[in-house]
């Protein structure tokens, strides 16, 4: 297809209001073994018997049989496991003896369900442009992120989707996973949820952003780091862990999300500045192998689009330099499904114009 300038594209704009789809980046939505008796099995006798006498014995309307034994010996096998004689002994784990093998490493999500009160206000919605679902500014935005590992002995990989691998990732490197949106800028949103069993985020020291196996994660938020800022180094790691009884998570740098955004993103300037553009009703084709979908304009990466992907124009801001648009055909329906909304960069060679 040839290119078509901006003013070709004017042109060809239309004002567009669609209700569309629900938003992607959803903004919030031991047991103990006991002790043991001192029984433990049947015992290893020898004996030596000298004399046997066998006497009856009445007990409450009961009549048993006694044994007298002369020069009886016994053994006994090994102490089973006691759970709290601060010993990780074989047959106890994390799970059913913290109190000797240490807390478990959580998981994803990590440690349970987030705790409201924790979580604080995040409030929900936020700013979009034109009144568009979805189009949402950098105010509606501010996602924190988790600090992960990938396990011990596990080698993985960053994805676009589920079966296209963009970086490989061994045994201890560092992972951030994002929080849900977040426009009440709360310090504590919750962990945004797995999808088809991979976690969004971003790879610790390239930044690049994508999907990981959730299984092939560990959670790292109680290690002293560096903190988990955003794969631009321009965002902040989650202050409390909501999921763990709003646990703290320190480390060094930005841990708080009014920290993470220097300049007020409801500041009314911003917003106008942000949103500045036009609406349009153009649909092409994506011709790169895959491009990020954004949260907001110069906001970070959520999702990703394909190769032959058909994606709706619905708003361009910042002098075309972005565009919110609609993913209405797709080549990864299970991490990217059609309706899918989100802010691109643009430039004419990403769709062949």
């Amino acid at each position: 297809m040839r290119w078509i300038p901006p003013l070709a594209l004017i042109a060809l704009a239309a004002c567009f209001h669609d209700a569309g789809p629900a938003e992607i980046l959803p903004a919030t939505s031991t047991s103990t073994s006991a002790p043991q008796g001192s029984s433990t099995g049947p015992a290893d006798s020898s004996t030596s018997t000298t004399s046997t006498t066998t006497t009856d014995v009445t007990t409450t309307g009961v009549t048993t049989t006694g044994v007298t034994t002369t020069g009886t010996t016994t053994t006994t096998g090994p102490s089973p496991p006691y759970c709290g004689d601060a010993v990780c002994d074989p047959g106890e784990d994390c799970d059913g003896c913290a109190v000797d093998c240490g807390d478990c490493p959580l998981g994803v999500p990590p440690g349970g369900p987030a705790d409201p009160l924790c979580v604080g206000d995040e409030g929900n919605g936020g700013p979009t442009c034109n009144g568009i679902n979805n189009a949402y500014t950098s105010a509606a935005v501010n996602v924190g992120y988790y600090p992960y590992r990938i396990k011990a002995g596990v080698q993985t990989a960053l994805h676009t989707c589920d079966d296209r691998p963009i970086e490989a990732l061994g045994p201890g490197q560092g992972f951030a996973a994002q929080s849900t949106r977040n426009p009440g800028c709360s310090d504590n949103p919750p962990l945004r949820e797995p999808v088809a069993g991979f976690v969004f985020g971003y790879v610790r020291g390239s930044g690049l952003s994508g999907w990981v196996p959730a299984d092939a994660l560990e959670f790292s938020g109680y290690d002293s780091e560096l903190c988990a800022d955003g794969p631009g180094n321009s965002a902040w790691q989650v202050t409390n862990n909501p999921h763990d009884g709003c646990r703290a998570m320190p480390c060094e740098g930005v841990n708080d999300c009014a920290a993470g955004n220097p300049v007020d993103p409801n500041d009314p300037e911003k917003l106008a500045t942000e949103c500045i553009g036009m609406a349009f009703n153009l649909t092409f084709p994506l011709a790169v192998p895959y491009l990020a979908l954004y949260a907001a304009p110069d906001a970070t990466p959520m999702q990703y689009i394909h190769q032959g992907d058909e994606v709706k124009f619905l708003w361009a801001a910042k002098n075309f330099a972005w565009v919110f648009v609609e993913l209405k055909t797709s080549d990864c329906p299970t991490l990217s499904p059609v309706g899918l909304r989100g802010w691109i960069e643009y430039k004419p060679e990403y769709f062949g114009l």
